[in-house]
């Protein structure tokens, strides 16, 4: 028997018909060799080209798992495995049997198909014995590709999906960094005549990759195992779902492209046909996040809505709740008072409705923090040793880590998406993090939760309960698990570069699937057809979000990069070229120059309607729509922030032949409007308002209010006055059933927000500290961003704050209409303002230095953690204090 290690050394065609005898599929393109008793293929050969790939060792067998009606999980012997076989010219068929002992357990059926130029494999026809099911298939590495330095100009590419710097390669296999065995979303092997890719439906990373160098050059793609029963929870709470039929696609690729070439893109426009979609990408909205007082941003989207003309416009409130972005979770029950509280995002949520605007909310669903008034332990993910799983820390304090699979399993989850719709999200909601971190592991003795069950029984279940709200979700990070499941994506590496080396893998396979964002608004985002949030500076609306929006939905076809000259293209007639060294680019959608970066011609959805934007005063040259021939006919309106203008057409436009020159006011939009019924059909889209939110949580009354009935100035942003010297540190605290209870939020609120501000203020002095006297987080093993985390909740209490003559509360006690209370309840919410001086600010980290520095000798006296990290520590805070007791504050 020849083991593996002498296959990967070897080609395989070489070495496997002295093994066993195999059993060729073939169709007119591809065929393979296949065992005669056993779903493997050992190599695989495109006809025309007479291109060959490796495979898997014959010897390889499965490793199939069930559970049993105990709920315990087993391993099935191969011995017990009996496989009966069914070949076709083009198609092979292999009925599984399992047995424990004697006893029939588990039936299951496997195909081989051929199809064009793929090779299909499928699990389905699962019968399992009742009370048993199956559980897992571990293929090994039965399900493999391979290929080596004596294929034809072979070369590897892949990479994953994230926020990676650089997380696409594009190498020849004898230049080929090596790679240990590794998680890969996207992986191909390419060599003169034929690309060899794949595609799976497994739920997190689709492929095991590695590459090395042992002798000679090679590399390698496997499929991971095969989970079909997810399981999660203990006891009563013990919780499976089935996951469906195994699907895997090998394709071996000429053309596929059909561009001319045999290539790299020819497996990424596999993996793209084959990527889920069908979730709405909203690309035809102005989308936005606010973070304004809600009276205030009416008029911000009254604005938008006249300098795009009447476009729709879809904003999320990114502070809407308590105290802005990161805080109070899993709370989701108040809007932020210092924006106006309730009643005013009621009212934006209306008027913007008016201005064609959505306005939704944010909620993340992965964070608690101890001081929410919703703190609840029981959906935290437990540690082994059954201690909550604390992460890092933001504006909202220490942050712990929700357990997905809990707050579906406990009604939580439920409960936030009912409290949010009921306050009116609606269409699209943001979700931080839900898609940034998938691989959790949740040890809880009672809702034990792997990385899987936390996905498929947790996050894609909030998923879809949103959904039947007709609401989509959005989200940090793009992750494969989440591919066809969220509308959007913050920061995903584009792979625009010089470097050969690097391709944009990520767009190709994702645009028009996935809007996928970048913090820039240049070149290389119209290139990679980036999506189009951006924000309502001109340049940005008529250059960028607008041109996007025409190519938002095509997929991306065709990349090139010659000469200093980067092309992607989108289909038929539609391409974006940037000459990187002249710094011009053009956009042309279906035949029509739209962008020449300068200036942009846009059509509307309306016909014989367009939009049109210049940066210069300079004429500028665009190909005349169809069956403009009249001028006479040609309207032009100037447009504003405040509204529409109509102007003579005279010096601004004229028609030159076949094309139509502007010579424009730079930074100023214009409307042209061929013909009246143009015109008319385009103002009746423009007026008509959208439907109002469904907004059925309730404005609390209040009953009383003291020290006066009116709230004061100081609650709201934008009507506070700081007093000289001063910065005003607001606490709005949430609604609690005793006075005492609000009093103490409100306070928690102020030492929470002035730790934020220690932080921010003084990383860079303490990252400074570090390089002076040379010790970093290594040597630490404390992270100094963190310093005044432990000590303002103390310096800043209710008892402290109540003992200064400078602090002003105002108390509300009211009738409360949250949903949760069957009756109306009464409760009490406080508000409280603490001036705060510089000196103040420096105080706290002064004081957090000290705390750390004592809690590092004390550790080392008892022998508490590591002993060289914790002498460090005590050398660099000693060494810190000292400084800052020299500088004049």
């Amino acid at each position: 028997m020849i083991s593996t290690a002498i296959i990967s050394l070897l080609p395989l065609y070489l070495i496997t018909s002295s093994i066993v005898e195999n059993v060729e599929l073939s169709n007119e393109l591809i065929s393979i060799d296949t065992h005669k008793e056993y779903p493997i293929i050992i190599d695989y050969k495109r006809l025309d080209t007479q291109s060959w790939f490796g495979g898997a060792d014959p010897n390889e067998r499965w490793i199939i798992s069930v559970i049993k009606p105990d709920r315990s999980i087993v391993n099935i012997d191969n011995n017990n495995v009996q496989v009966n076989c069914n070949f076709s010219k083009d198609h092979a068929e292999y009925d599984f049997i399992c047995f424990i002992e004697s006893d029939q357990v588990l039936k299951f059926t496997t195909s081989i198909s051929l199809e064009s130029d793929q090779v299909i494999y499928k699990i389905g026809n699962i019968k399992p014995k009742d009370g048993y099911k199956l559980f897992r298939v571990d293929f090994r590495k039965s399900i493999r590709l391979y290929i080596d330095e004596n294929a034809p100009n072979a070369s590897i590419c892949g990479g994953n999906l994230g926020r990676d710097r650089n997380p696409y390669f594009l190498e020849d296999i004898k230049n080929a960094r090596p790679r240990d065995p590794q998680n890969i979303d996207m992986i191909m092997f390419c060599q003169s005549g034929a690309v060899a890719v794949g595609y799976n439906n497994l739920v997190i990373h689709p492929w095991r990759f590695q590459c090395k160098s042992q002798g000679s050059d090679f590399a390698e793609f496997w499929c991971p195992p095969y989970t079909h029963t997810v399981v999660a929870g203990a006891g009563d709470n013990w919780t499976t779902e089935d996951l469906g039929d195994f699907i895997c696609k090998i394709g071996i690729l000429g053309d596929y492209s059909e561009d001319g070439e045999i290539d790299w893109r020819d497996g990424a426009s596999f993996i793209r046909d084959n990527l889920p979609n069908g979730v709405p990408l909203f690309q035809e909205y102005m989308r936005y996040e606010a973070n304004d007082d809600f009276d205030n941003f009416i008029d911000v989207v009254r604005r938008i809505y006249y300098i795009t003309d009447g476009r729709p416009q879809l904003c999320l409130h990114a502070a809407w709740q308590y105290w802005g972005w990161d805080s109070e979770y899993p709370a989701y029950m108040e809007p932020n008072g210092e924006f106006g509280g309730r009643p005013a995002l009621y009212r934006l949520m209306r008027e913007a409705s008016k201005y064609r605007c959505i306005v939704s909310l944010i909620h993340n669903f992965d964070d608690s923090y101890k001081d929410s008034p919703a703190w609840n332990e029981s959906i935290i993910i437990r540690r082994e040793d059954q201690s909550l799983l604390e992460a890092t820390a933001w504006a909202g304090g220490r942050s712990y880590i929700n357990s997905p699979f809990k707050m579906v399993k406990l009604g939580w989850a439920k409960k936030v998406i009912d409290g949010l719709v009921s306050q009116g999200a609606r269409l699209r909601l943001f979700s931080d993090v839900l898609s940034a971190v998938p691989e959790r592991v949740d040890h809880d003795k009672d809702f034990p939760a792997d990385v899987l069950a936390n996905l498929v029984l947790g996050k894609f279940k909030i998923i879809e309960m949103l959904k039947e709200k007709g609401i989509t979700v959005g989200s940090e990070s793009v992750t494969y698990p989440f591919v066809g499941k969220i509308c959007t994506a913050h920061s995903m590496s584009l792979g625009i570069s010089d470097d050969p080396k690097i391709v944009p893998l990520g767009p190709f396979v994702l645009h028009g699937k996935m809007a996928y964002q970048s913090w820039g608004h240049g070149c290389d985002t119209l290139l990679a057809g980036v999506d189009n949030t951006t924000g309502w500076d001109n340049d940005r609306i008529y250059l960028w979000a607008m041109v996007l929006e025409q190519y938002a939905n095509k997929p991306m076809t065709n990349y090139t990069r010659q000469n200093g000259v980067f092309r992607t293209e989108f289909g038929k007639g539609t391409f974006v070229e940037w000459d990187k060294a002249k710094s011009n680019i053009k956009v042309v959608v279906d035949g029509r120059l739209i962008s020449n970066g300068k200036s942009s011609f846009i059509p509307k959805k309306t016909p014989d309607v367009y939009l049109v934007y210049s940066t210069t005063q300079n004429p500028q040259k665009y190909p005349k729509p169809q069956g403009w021939n009249d001028i006479s006919k040609l309207k032009i309106y100037k447009l504003s922030d405040r509204g529409e203008k109509k102007v003579e057409l005279s010096g601004l436009v004229s028609f030159d032949g076949d094309n139509i020159v502007f010579t424009l006011k730079p930074q100023t939009p214009y409307r042209l409007c061929y013909g009246e019924e143009a015109y008319l059909a385009d103002k009746a889209i423009r007026e008509t308002e959208f439907d109002q939110p469904n907004i059925t949580w309730e404005v609390d009354n209040v009953i009383e209010a003291y020290p006066s009935a009116t709230k004061p100035s100081w609650i709201r942003k934008s009507t506070r006055v700081d007093p000289t010297g001063k910065i005003l540190y607001v606490g709005c605290g949430a609604k609690f059933p005793t006075e005492e209870q609000s009093r103490n939020h409100a306070v928690s609120i102020v030492a929470r927000k002035l730790t934020w501000q220690v932080r921010q203020v003084y990383v860079n002095r303490s990252r400074e500290y570090e390089r002076q006297m040379n010790i970093d987080y290594d040597k630490l093993g404390f992270d100094n961003w963190n310093l005044g985390l432990d000590v303002t909740q103390n310096m800043y209490s209710l008892d402290k704050i109540n003992a200064r003559d400078d602090v002003e509360w105002y108390i509300e006690k009211l009738e409360s209409h949250d949903p949760e209370h069957n009756d109306s309840a009464i409760m009490y919410k406080a508000y409280v303002a603490v001036p705060v001086t510089k000196k103040e600010i420096h105080d706290i980290y002064v004081e957090a230095i000290r705390y750390n520095l004592n809690l590092a000798k004390k550790d080392l006296i008892l022998g508490k953690g590591d002993e060289a990290q914790l002498q460090n520590r005590i050398k660099l805070w000693t060494y810190m204090l000292e400084e800052e007791s020299k500088k004049d504050q």
